[in-house]
């Protein structure tokens, strides 16, 4: 039996030393995962049913109340005529995901100072933090080209075909049709924000509004190109501007907008800033992306639901399994059973909307 400091390649002790470490830095590198938490009101809502039973589906179900019916008082007849209750659901499915790493030359180890073991963990944690990002990201963005030409590879989706996203939950500046007519008249702007947080909180946008993250703020998830745009935006109240004001004001340049590497807070909503934000989607033909576009994603309460199966839960969502094959080639495999879904409900079979979160296509080129 392995013990202490002689554990072979091939353990299982070994297996079980690394998985831990594995699953900690790849996901403390994935900046998307900051906002997955199992309480109802995170902004993506992390489940644990297929860690403790069998399956592959969750069915998620919502009933809306109905804001059209007025209620009663004395002497109105109440039998007959109460409100129905409307069920609409969602299904988030899970499925197995995996990426190998190989060493084929006994001698490469020799020929190198570095330990090529420990790169192929290294790889496998970079590997895996930025696959969640990608499919977190692409599913909330409605980034329907992830699926592929034949609409079919999930890989990058989260395990979960992506719908694309309903007239109400996209918001393009200057009301423009479609992801490839935004010029440059339509880069990132505070204005933007504030039409995005107008509507997220009035049924006059939304059948559903969007409840705000559990620390009482929308997050907006926004590209480093039009993270520079804002940035360089001179209108006057944007955010060059404001920033402006503020140093005029007194405040510090090094504790300023300018000199931190994030956007920070606007109108109740955090900013933040990721290179795996997508690019635009073509109207014409899903499948294609628009180069000059990026899908910037705008995020409260349960924009998206995420899930672990069966053996890896808590601070094992990912496992690390070694092979050593004609007696002196190695390889290595870091896996996970899981699923990603951005939130839409409808009926049964019927159409499904988004709840949750808003798209926000600007010109980022």
């Amino acid at each position: 039996m392995a013990s202490g400091s002689n554990i072979p390649t091939g353990s299982a002790l070994a297996e079980r030393l690394y998985r831990p470490g594995l699953t900690h830095e790849a996901e403390r590198q994935a900046y998307m995962l900051g906002f997955a938490d199992s309480e109802d009101d995170a902004c993506i809502v992390l489940l644990e049913e297929f860690t403790k039973k069998r399956g592959d589906q969750i069915q998620l179900r919502f009933s809306p109340t109905d804001d059209t019916r007025d209620g009663y008082e004395v002497g109105d007849t109440i039998q007959g005529t109460e409100g129905d209750v409307e069920v609409l659901f969602d299904t988030l499915y899970i499925n197995w995901l995996g990426e190998a790493f190989k060493n084929d030359d006994p001698m490469s180890q020799q020929r190198v100072s570095w330990d090529i073991k420990k790169a192929c963990f290294i790889k496998a944690q970079t590997w895996w933090s930025r696959r969640y990002e990608q499919m977190i990201l692409n599913q909330l963005a409605g980034f329907t080209p992830a699926m592929g030409a034949a609409g079919t590879n999930y890989k990058r989706c989260g395990m979960n075909a992506i719908q694309a996203v309903d007239a109400a939950h996209i918001y393009r500046p200057n009301s423009i049709a479609n992801d490839q007519s935004l010029t440059a008249s339509e880069r990132m702007s505070l204005d933007w924000i504030n039409e995005l947080t107008l509507r997220a909180q009035s049924k006059a946008y939304l059948d559903w509004p969007i409840a705000p993250g559990p620390d009482g703020y929308y997050h907006l998830i926004i590209h480093g190109i039009s993270w520079r745009d804002l940035r360089q935006s001179t209108s006057p109240g944007d955010f060059q501007d404001l920033q402006r004001a503020r140093l005029e004001g007194g405040q510090s340049y090094d504790a300023s907008a300018f000199a931190k590497s994030y956007v920070g807070v606007y109108n109740m909503t955090k900013i933040h800033v990721s290179d795996y934000v997508p690019k635009g989607v073509n109207s014409t033909d899903a499948t294609l992306d628009v180069d000059t576009v990026r899908r910037c994603v705008f995020m409260g309460a349960r924009a998206g639901h995420l899930a672990f199966g069966q053996g890896y839960n808590n601070d094992g969502h990912l496992d690390w399994t070694e092979r050593v094959f004609e007696f002196k080639k190695w390889g290595v495999l870091a896996d996970s059973i899981l699923g990603f879904k951005r939130t839409t409900y409808g009926e049964d079979g019927g159409t499904k909307y988004t709840y949750g979160c808003m798209v926000l296509p600007v010109y980022a080129a």
